[in-house]
């Protein structure tokens, strides 16, 4: 069974997220902030990162960045989810590393689909 580590401030959308996600059979932790989600990466070593990239505190940018920068966990595929995303930010956020950008508005079964694709 796959491992993802959902990390998203919102606590209706990570439960909503987990749920889902659980329902097509992944095992996944959800923590609410950038920090937790670093420590769990490194933990408990999951395959996939999904991330939001607009929190408080720490945003996702910022915990891409230390994903990446930690070979204890910089091989993990990292991807976005957001509510908002310009071309902008999508482009950054490849840049930086992470191998996809989602929008939270994604259907149930295409987001499962985008993540299998990864794992």
């Amino acid at each position: 069974m796959a491992k993802v580590l959902l990390i998203d401030d919102n606590p209706i959308i990570l439960e909503n997220i987990k749920e889902m996600l659980e329902i097509y059979g992944l095992e996944v932790i959800a923590v609410s902030n950038g920090e937790n989600g670093i420590m769990v990466a490194r933990e408990e070593q999951p395959d996939l990162i999904l991330c939001d990239a607009s929190m408080p505190g720490m945003n996702g940018y910022e915990v891409l960045k230390a994903i990446k920068g930690d070979p204890r966990v910089s091989g993990i595929t990292f991807l976005f989810l957001s509510a908002y995303a310009s071309e902008q930010e999508v482009e950054s956020g490849l840049k930086m590393g992470a191998q996809g950008y989602l929008i939270k508005s994604i259907d149930p079964d295409e987001l499962v689909k985008r993540i299998a694709s990864f794992i």
